[in-house]
């Protein structure tokens, strides 16, 4: 945005006199105020979960009047400048009300008088849930809105117009009800967000503000401001700007003419802007000039969270916890009384606490970077002598001070057993597909930056949310707020995992098989429990939310559903409680059976919370797999590792299983005897098997008997060599197949559907096996084998990977990349069996290679066939396709040219009578 022309050395603000007529309402920018460090300027500043700037103004005569909050002013402009400041007596000042002499400042729970030398405490609210939100006027007395009502202060009359008794209220989807003296008038707004009353005109309009939800991950609204008449006709529209630059509490005000003026803040600085209505305009939608298109808002500027701490409370687990028990938790946080002494007030080279801490008496926990500490080891902290709190944003002091910062209350208050950050919540909770979806206890996230638990709805579509925060009164400390849905523009609705809405058990999703034009879903759960029954839930790649596909009584276990093949489905079982919540399994996948050939995904990964890197009890790594197999086009079906244990499903009746093992360990078992016997006899008649895992060796050679060593190095191909290999990257060994391929995975869990894997398994070769993949350090992190299992005839292929799958860091990486068609390749997954296709066909080596810019690609037909070629690059993107054509018995050869194409690795695949018969590597240098 252009910076304003300065008129004179001193006038750094101006009146435009310049009117844009749109729709029925007339625009005027009035004044603006640049942002700056003079008297004549105002001021803005970034706290760790807030952008804060002016909160409130008011229009009086020609004068405008400013909170200016960071310099704890009220700072008044005339069309020549500044004309009067004042100070003000207390912190966090979110609204004000000045007539003559007359000053009144409110707090969100307190209003004071103030005179200018003394200040009389006129109204205050006790429970620290609820707010004061904002002045106005009601026959001829000033009064102050509160969710309970509106309070009436003492005070003498005023000249401005008074504005009618108003309650205003959305109702979902579309509704805004106004109620004005007795009289209720209706306003249609699309996936209506927030509404609040502006105010009146003397001819009887009202200005209703109310927020369009455009998008609800992450949030995302419109905002207008409508002026209806008495019949509750709209006069005219008015559509607010997309910018929020810093927070404000109130944003618009009414002069005695009924004219509307907003305080935007934008980058440049404040832009106070007039509307008129004009009864002679046309039309009745008003936007601003292009200047103010430009889109952003405070949320986006916010200064990112500190690292996670390691953990401090005395669990090993993640817990459940009821809604009520969060709730509570987060109360006591705000209501605590605890006493301090000198020694837990100060400032270090690391530490600074928060100045509203005295010695004595204190109520709060305050805010501290990086803690997540608990009421009783705040006490015990403070006994100890710790410093109180920690507002020094630069560095994290662990083990000195105690207190709690966002995300680390938001964890003591969900019973986690570590502090999760705001980029690593997501390891235990699930995303909200609506914010009209929150109830309490949820939380609202902005992933690196802020989160804040929600405590309920008002009636007018605001969110009451408890935070541990850097604003507030007093500030860094915990506190209730009432917000705005705009003002958490870019949060994402979350909840908690283990939440507890509902008695209702949690179903084991056993399998999600097809069955001729169906899939077959079978479950299990504890019917002992009294609960009403189960929901079944889908979904295909064309819907990113879970829909209800039908629902069963108690005691049906399995159900049939039509599935269309060669489609992607996705699906989840929850028991439920009528009206009183859902508790869902895992999820599982399926891609129904085409040519009859198959991979079985076996998800073998049951430990969460403690010890182990995934919080969560439930998962969709098996629909995560199936996602990367459905980019090849490659039919597949998923099971528990229960199927297999309980002769549910036969690991015989695939080409290739697919094991998923996470960081299942000790504890849990990698593969129980019962598994490992289906496993053996699987490659003993000559299967394809690939399992991931971080803890398989440490667990069958490292800790494991006899027989589990036994399995490991017979049958898997694989021996212990370390505990964790320390390197998060891995490299194609050179020779393999997998040569020039490079992946990352997951340190940290920071990227969604990933977790931290901690203790990567260092593998060693054992009785015949190869090298297939090593770490950055040069150590084994996968092996392959090709042949004889110990009781086989015919050749297995199998490969045994140390870090799960699971945990590749890029999404894009993990479905399409060479990874994945290495695996396969090492399978000879889609190559068709010697009996099916004998000798039928020679895919050579293309020549010359390297090549620069042309290479000849040549195969030989055994037998005519319709036939495929094309070429991916590293990151499995099609860069070359010929299109399938009828070929003869014989030689062919086919000339690829790569000079529109960069330098590097590509992979060539032929395909004859749609299955994938070969693919070789080439590389192009220039």
């Amino acid at each position: 945005m252009k910076r304003k022309k300065i008129l004179s050395s001193v006038l750094i603000f101006f009146m435009t006199g310049v009117s844009v007529l749109t729709a029925g309402m007339q625009y005027n920018e009035y004044m603006y105020i640049p942002w700056g460090d003079t008297e004549n300027s105002l001021k803005h500043k970034a706290y760790p979960g807030l952008h804060n700037g002016p909160h409130a103004f008011q229009v009086r005569g020609g004068n405008v009047i400013i909170l200016d909050n960071e310099n704890r002013k009220l700072k008044t402009f005339d069309e020549n400048g500044l004309i009067g400041s004042q100070e003000i007596p207390f912190p966090y000042v979110v609204d004000f009300y000045r007539e003559d002499n007359l000053l009144f400042l409110s707090q969100p729970q307190r209003i004071y008088r103030y005179n200018g030398r003394d200040h009389q405490l006129v109204a205050e609210e006790e429970d620290p849930r609820k707010m004061f939100r904002g002045f106005y006027e009601h026959n001829g007395s000033l009064c102050v809105d509160h969710s309970d009502g509106a309070q009436i202060l003492n005070t003498d009359s005023f000249r401005k117009q008074s504005r009618p008794r108003v309650e205003v209220k959305r109702q979902l989807p579309d509704i805004v009800m106004i109620t004005v003296g007795g009289k209720s008038l209706t306003l249609r707004v699309e996936e209506v967000g927030s509404v609040d009353y502006i105010g009146s005109t003397p001819d009887g309009g009202h200005y209703i503000y109310a927020e369009s939800i455009t998008r609800h991950v992450p949030l995302a609204v419109d905002r207008f401001v409508y002026l209806m008449d008495m019949n509750g006709d709209i006069r005219g529209k008015i559509t607010l700007p997309p910018q929020k630059y810093t927070y404000s509490f109130r944003e618009f005000d009414l002069d005695a003419q009924g004219r509307l003026y907003h305080m935007h803040s934008a980058k440049d600085g404040i832009h106070i802007i007039r509307w008129e209505y004009d009864a002679d305009l046309s039309g009745n939608v008003a936007e601003y000039p292009a200047t103010f298109q430009e889109v952003y808002h405070f949320n986006d500027f916010i200064e990112s969270g500190p690292e996670t701490s390691q953990p401090l409370l005395s669990k090993t687990a993640n817990s459940p916890v009821t809604r009520t028990e969060a709730l509570e938790t987060g109360d006591e946080y705000v209501q605590h009384v605890w006493t301090a002494t000198s020694d837990n007030i100060g400032t270090t080279s690391t530490i600074t606490t928060p100045e509203w801490i005295q010695v004595g008496e204190n109520q709060r926990i305050p805010y501290k970077w990086g803690g997540w500490s608990t009421v009783a080891q705040f006490d015990d902290g403070i006994a100890a002598g710790k410093y109180a709190g920690d507002i020094n944003t630069s560095t994290v002091d662990w083990g000195n001070s105690v207190g709690a910062d966002c995300s680390g209350f938001v964890s003591v208050c969900w019973n986690t057993s570590q502090k999760y950050g705001t980029s690593t919540i997501h390891n235990c909770s699930s995303q909200l597909s609506s914010f009209n979806d929150l109830l309490p206890a949820d939380a609202t996230n902005n992933a690196g930056s802020h989160i804040r638990m929600v405590v309920e709805w008002t009636t007018d579509g605001k969110l009451v949310q408890i935070e541990e925060t850097s604003s507030g009164n007093p500030g860094w400390a915990a506190r209730y707020y009432t917000w705005l849905l705009s003002d958490i523009t870019n949060y994402v609705p979350i909840r908690y995992d283990l939440i507890q809405e509902s008695l209702a058990p949690r179903p084991v999703l056993l399998s999600a098989l097809t069955v001729s034009d169906s899939v077959q879903l079978s479950w299990e759960a504890d019917e002992s429990v009294d609960f009403t029954g189960y929901r079944i839930y889908g979904r295909t790649p064309d819907n990113e939310e879970f829909v209800l596909d039908t629902a069963v009584n108690k005691g049906i276990l399995s159900i049939k559903l039509a599935c269309d093949a060669d489609t992607h489905y996705e699906y989840k079982i929850a028991a439920y409680n009528e009206g009183a919540g859902e508790t869902a399994s895992d999820i599982y996948t399926v891609k129904r059976r085409v040519s009859g050939k198959e991979i079985l995904i076996v998800d073998g990964f049951d430990r969460f919370g403690g010890s182990g890197s995934w919080s969560s009890p439930v998962h969709d790594f098996a629909a995560r797999s199936g996602e990367a197999l459905d980019i090849r086009d490659i039919a597949y079906e998923s099971c528990a590792n229960e199927a297999i244990t309980e002769g549910l499903t036969d690991l015989k009746d695939y080409e290739m299983v697919w094991w998923i093992l996470g960081d299942e360990s000790t504890v849990d078992e990698t593969f129980n005897s019962v598994e490992q016997d289906s496993v053996e006899s699987y490659l003993d008649a000559g299967g394809k098997f690939f399992v991931s895992g971080s803890e398989i060796s440490w667990d069958l050679d490292n800790k494991g008997s006899s027989a589990d060593k036994a399995f490991i190095h017979n049958y898997l191909k694989a021996a212990y060599a370390a505990d964790d290999a320390g390197n998060y990257t891995v490299n194609g060994a050179s020779g393999s197949i997998f040569e020039g391929l490079g992946l990352q995975y997951s340190d940290d869990g920071s990227e969604p559907g990933t977790f931290e894997e901690d203790y990567p398994d260092v593998l060693s070769t054992k009785n015949g096996s190869a090298i297939a993949l090593k770490y950055g350090n040069s150590q084994t992190a996968a092996v392959t084998f090709d042949g004889n299992a110990p009781g086989g005839s015919v050749p297995c292929k199998l490969m045994v990977m140390g870090f799960p799958f699971e945990t590749i860091t890029t999404a894009s990486l993990k479905k399409n990349s060479q990874d994945l068609y290495c695996v396969l390749w090492v399978m000879r997954y889609e190559l068709s069996t010697e009996e099916e296709l004998p000798h039928a066909f020679e895919l050579y080596h293309n020549y010359p290679n390297p090549f620069n810019p042309r290479t000849t690609i040549a195969y030989r037909l055994e037998h005519p066939a319709y036939v495929e070629m094309e070429i991916f690059d590293l990151q499995g993107r099609s860069v070359y396709r010929i299109s399938g054509r009828e070929q003869a018995a014989g030689r062919h050869e086919i000339v690829f040219d790569g000079t529109n194409l960069p330098s590097g690795m590509y992979v060539y695949c032929l395909r004859l009578n749609g299955e994938t018969a070969g693919m070789r590597k080439m590389t192009l240098v220039k």
